[in-house]
């Protein structure tokens, strides 16, 4: 009986702590899980501000390549392509200008041969540098502003030509533009048949 009674305070001190100890591991946890929870948090409001910088990114980017491309654009030079002067009906070539209206100075202009149809591209029309030989492409430059370079056209010797349309490759530096042009008709027009003697005496 004594020794039971010696022990009751023991134990009741023992479950004291054990109490202590359970709720100070639960403290303790729930400090833990709000301690996650705001980690999650804060992950999740920085993942928020990353996506936002790379979208704002990638905004000032596409912003950025089309003001380039703008600039690009205005900076195209206007070429005015114009026949020299009309071949006879039936020539074999003509001379075309490429007059460069600015607003830049070109280095190097590239004309390419005609870009025609299936049935009508059996037959080439190569170009040149007037003067030089014929080939698939004719640098013509360089060509300042206000200033122009030929260019001559094979007509070949066919009496019905197709419509012409040019590639014309020019550069500037590291830019560089492309056009297709429609060149002018490149001959004059037949002269009118003579009528026959036989039947005006008729």
């Amino acid at each position: 009986m004594l020794y039971r009674r010696r022990m009751l305070p023991l134990t009741m001190i023992a479950t004291t702590v054990a109490v202590v100890s359970a709720v100070v591991a639960v403290l303790s946890l729930r400090h833990s899980k709000r301690s996650a929870d705001a980690a999650q948090a804060s992950l999740a409001e920085a993942k928020r501000s990353a996506d936002a910088a790379e979208k704002s990114a990638g905004a000032a980017t596409i912003t950025a390549e089309a003001d380039r491309a703008e600039d690009h654009r205005r900076r195209q030079p206007q070429l005015l392509v114009a026949v020299e002067a009309l071949a006879e009906h039936d020539g074999t070539a003509v001379i075309y200008r490429v007059t460069n209206e600015g607003p830049t100075d070109l280095a190097s202009v590239v004309v390419h041969e005609p870009i025609l149809g299936e049935v009508e591209g059996r037959i080439r029309h190569p170009v040149a540098r007037t003067g030089m030989d014929y080939g698939a492409t004719a640098e013509i430059g360089p060509i300042p502003c206000g200033t122009y370079g030929r260019f001559t056209l094979s007509l070949g010797s066919g009496g019905v030509l197709p419509e012409f349309r040019v590639k014309i490759v020019s550069r500037a530096g590291s830019e560089e533009w492309r056009e297709v042009v429609l060149l002018d008709r490149p001959r004059r027009p037949p002269p009118p048949r003579v009528a026959d003697a036989r039947f005006d005496q008729v």
